[in-house]
């Protein structure tokens, strides 16, 4: 029957989800030195509730730090709901100070939160008001693009918001959350992400097809702009913290190799949502907090694998779009078809001696994934249509050089 729902466990139903707009801002009525005095206060009385309660022997509740400091910061011109995040903050900072085993924790930074009673929020106009103590206000102008803050207008509560003064800007982020209801899936999308590609593959059972697509990774780009950084840190391995122009260009590859992961992890991530949304398929990804504690950690750290995850799952939540995480374990060592270990011919092609298939381990990975997640062994002609473009990706892997990036025009300057 076309439409039919796949019989996947662990579907999401429901989920809510949580946004962050940061933008700077500006004062448009009202005084600046009445919010850096709010700040300072916010900061200094967070910092005196965590000086007192640092040496007890059992961190208090709220409802006993609620009685011990609830009328002496009222009496300090703050309103009820500043007093209720000033020593839930400190509560906090307190708590994850001794959980990591830390030294007492001292403030410095300007930030304060404030809950949704002592501001007004305007994100058509780009407006937020803000109710200080003893009464006073402060409207502030976010400068951000226009488009981007509608986008939340409608559907989204805003919680709370925390505003913060660095190097003479005033930053201000809002925390918005909706709750999102996943749609019903009529198929199954299965991704594996490698350092070169990543790999979708589109079941759909009602209509009997199969898709499979290879996606060209931004991770080797990163990648290389890193390596080189690392190549002028090895090559002035003395001087590059202390010489301006040679830290300057480490830190000119930190960040287009920063800007290069950013862009073109979201700009994937929302291709990959908007084409399952298309589909109606659920997104089955690799849980990666599951392997990162084992030996392969630090490859899967390297290349940010945890980026590209997060901002698929967002993309996900944005878009409805329900997905699952399987377990990564063994993905591309066991044969999709009889499920005994595979022989690896070389790094990419594998054989199973059982069964006698033959495929690339990018196409084993999304096939057992399908199959771990619906229970369902994959059919024989669907594993014959992948041996075609299996073939096709070895050989253009095979082909790659991986030749040491050339050194640029700054570097050269700076040899001579």
């Amino acid at each position: 029957m076309r439409g039919k729902t796949p019989q996947v466990c662990g579907v999401p139903r429901g989920k809510e989800i949580i946004r962050t707009i940061k933008c700077r801002a500006t004062v448009e009525k009202g005084k600046l030195e009445d919010l850096l005095e709010f700040l300072r206060l916010w900061r200094d009385r967070a910092q005196w509730i965590v000086d007192l309660i640092w040496n007890l022997p059992k961190l208090p509740t709220l409802s006993q730090l609620h009685q011990w400091f609830y009328n002496i910061l009222r009496q300090q011109g703050f309103r009820a709901h500043h007093v209720k995040q000033i020593y839930k903050y400190a509560r906090a900072i307190v708590a994850g100070a001794k959980a990591n085993r830390g030294s007492k924790p001292i403030l410095r930074k300007l930030t304060a939160r404030l809950d949704k009673t002592d501001y007004a929020l305007d994100l058509v106009h780009g407006l937020v008001l803000l109710k200080l103590h003893s009464g006073k206000t402060v409207l502030l102008r976010l400068h951000h693009r226009r488009k981007y803050l509608e986008k939340y207008c409608n559907g989204w509560q805003n919680s709370e918001i925390a505003v913060k003064y660095e190097n003479g800007i005033v930053w201000v982020c809002i925390y918005l959350k909706r709750k999102v209801s996943f749609y019903e899936p009529r198929s199954i999308l299965a991704i594996d992400v490698n350092l070169w590609n990543i790999s979708l593959l589109l079941v759909d059972e009602a209509r009997g097809s199969v898709n499979l697509r290879f996606v060209k990774a931004p991770f080797e780009k990163y990648l290389k702009f890193r390596w080189r950084a690392f190549l002028l840190q090895k090559q002035y391995p003395k001087s590059w913290r202390f010489s301006k122009n040679i830290l300057a260009r480490v830190r000119y590859w930190h960040r287009r190799a920063r800007n290069v992961l950013n862009d073109n992890c979201w700009k994937l991530a929302k291709l990959i949502a908007q084409y399952a949304y298309k589909k109606r398929a659920v997104v089955i990804v690799e849980a990666l907090r599951d392997v990162t504690c084992g030996k392969s950690g630090w490859k899967l750290a390297g290349f940010c694998y945890r980026k590209f995850l997060h901002a698929l799952k967002c993309k996900c939540e944005d878009f409805a779009v329900p997905y699952i995480e399987a377990d990564p374990r063994d993905t591309s060592k066991v044969c999709p078809v009889c499920g005994r270990k595979l022989r690896f011919i070389n790094y990419r092609i594998v054989r199973c001696s059982y069964c006698g298939y033959v495929g690339h381990r990018d196409v084993v990975a999304v096939l057992n994934l399908y199959k771990k997640i619906t229970g369902k062994t994959a059919p024989i002609h669907y594993v014959k249509f992948f041996l075609r473009p299996c073939a096709w990706v070895a050989r253009d892997e095979l082909s790659r050089r991986r030749c040491r990036p050339k050194p640029d025009v700054g570097e050269k300057r700076m040899r001579e």
